[in-house]
């Protein structure tokens, strides 16, 4: 694997400035959606976007699409994958609770719908969405709910009647019937705050709160056991907020947060050697 420089290639003027949003590449295009943005009024103020801004990749420049259908509220901490020429939307945080629902677009009519579930999800912001198959698995992640005083606790951290649940769940969508299904799992498993990515018939837990020397796999043919597997080679520091993209039998791990600051360092897992 070849490492290349990171260059600014935008054209124009682009959409409001963002951080937690989605980026899904469809085709020639990068479909954005949601995140959070900082309003640079005099009292300043965060605002939670609900937008869809598209990215030419032909024309290298910023572009926007009329859309139909009832759109997802504004939201950011959610998960949005490419499911044939669909992006499914799933979860994310309103800046005060975690929401559950599932939304997906069209991407050729550019139409929103919201597929019922024969089972609902939980509430689930921060967490990660692989797409194995026909199945997108959802893992982990945190449910954020109001407390008795309508305050939540990521803006009251210090309130004692808040309530966050970080989840170690597995959730598993048919997404050809839009079904829901918990998935048993057995054995130890992988940090709410990790990155997943499918390697079949497995998918591999990277990162979380401790070292990376030790990488969870989840077995996905089978009774849905996690094993780990220890990984060869100088490890990564813990980090979490990071993402873990598998690129052939590579996963290549960027960025995150060490604790204390964002980081901009990438590592690359074979997985042939585990």
């Amino acid at each position: 694997m070849t490492a290349t420089a990171l260059c600014q290639v935008a054209l124009g003027g682009g959409p409001t400035p963002r951080a937690y949003h989605s980026t899904t590449r469809v085709g020639s295009a990068l479909f954005v959606f949601g995140g959070q943005t900082y309003m640079h009024t005099s009292g300043g103020a965060e605002s939670v976007l609900g937008d869809l801004p598209i990215f030419d990749l032909v024309r290298m420049a910023w572009e926007t699409r009329d859309s139909r259908g009832n759109p997802p509220r504004p939201r950011y901490w959610h998960t949005a994958t490419l499911v044939g020429g669909s992006i499914v939307i799933a979860g994310g945080y309103t800046g005060t609770r975690s929401l559950s629902d599932v939304h997906l677009l069209d991407t050729e009519a550019m139409a929103w719908s919201s597929p019922p579930l024969s089972s609902p999800l939980p509430p689930l912001a921060c967490h990660s969405a692989t797409l194995v198959g026909g199945r997108l698995y959802l893992f982990g992640g945190m449910a954020v709910t109001l407390d008795d005083a309508g305050a939540s606790c990521v803006e009251q951290p210090r309130s004692r009647a808040s309530r966050v649940e970080y989840h170690e769940d597995v959730h598993s969508i048919d997404c050809g019937e839009m079904s829901e299904a918990g998935t048993a799992l057995r054995g130890r498993h992988g940090n709410p705050s990790s990155s997943v990515c499918a390697q079949c018939p497995e998918a591999r837990v990277v990162g979380a709160p401790r070292p990376l020397d030790e990488v969870s796999t989840l077995d996905l043919e089978g009774l849905g056991t996690w094993h780990s597997v220890q990984v060869p080679g100088e490890a990564p520091a813990p980090v979490y907020g990071h993402s873990a993209t598998l690129v052939g039998s590579k996963v290549v791990v960027f960025g995150g947060w060490d604790g204390s600051s964002p980081l901009n360092s990438a590592h690359v897992l074979d997985t042939t050697l585990l």
